[in-house]
């Protein structure tokens, strides 16, 4: 080994300068290409997924009835939360590797919008569906402390549209979960029901 190292030290150094020069030039072209190639390589394979990502899915709006303007004050804020794309049981039991990286938990909240009209309060929101494995999502609201839980709690009780009306028994004390009826609906494994909207 050593004498290897030894014939080419005599190489190199026997080489003209001007084609040692040329030859660490190369080297070094080499070696910013071959890193220029494998960014430009992550960059698009990170576009396509992302495109292939935007163009699965779509944004679905959604409208529903809450109930008396005046029972809902300022100090209220509905979200959206979606569980993930697909059902529990299809994802644990019939999908693909390739399925199941896309139905993993997400657990994302978006904000939903109260609307006040003549005949009540509406809330607007929207749902990114999957238009393979649709999604999962649930309504809650956040009620902040200078509002009455209680009356909060009765108006949802009175409400036709939706049902499930529960408390959180998180950290989040002040959250108010529930159901929308005219939606249909799904078990976890671990059994909290979630809504669905099919493939669309």
């Amino acid at each position: 080994m050593g004498e290897i190292g030894a014939l080419l030290g005599r190489i190199i150094n026997n080489l003209p300068d001007s084609l040692l020069l040329e030859s660490l030039i190369l080297g070094a072209l080499a070696t910013v290409l071959t890193a220029v190639i494998r960014i430009v390589w992550a960059g698009s394979s990170w576009l396509i997924e992302r495109a292939v990502f935007l163009l699965s899915r779509s944004l679905t709006h959604h409208v529903i009835y809450l109930g008396p303007v005046e029972a809902f004050p300022p100090g209220i804020r509905f979200n959206v939360l979606i569980i993930r794309f697909g059902t529990d049981q299809y994802i644990s039991t019939m999908a693909s590797d390739r399925e199941r990286m896309v139905g993993r938990l997400q657990l994302k909240i978006y904000p939903a919008e109260v609307r006040g009209k003549k005949d009540g309060a509406y809330l607007s929101f929207r749902v990114p569906v999957h238009k393979r494995l649709g999604t999962q999502f649930k309504i809650f609201a956040d009620v902040e402390p200078g509002v009455d839980l209680d009356d909060i709690m009765q108006v949802f009780d009175a409400n036709q549209e939706i049902h499930e009306v529960s408390v959180s028994d998180s950290k989040f004390d002040r959250r108010i979960y529930f159901l929308l009826k005219d939606y249909a609906q799904t078990q976890t494994v671990d059994g909290p029901v979630n809504n669905f909207i099919y493939p669309v």
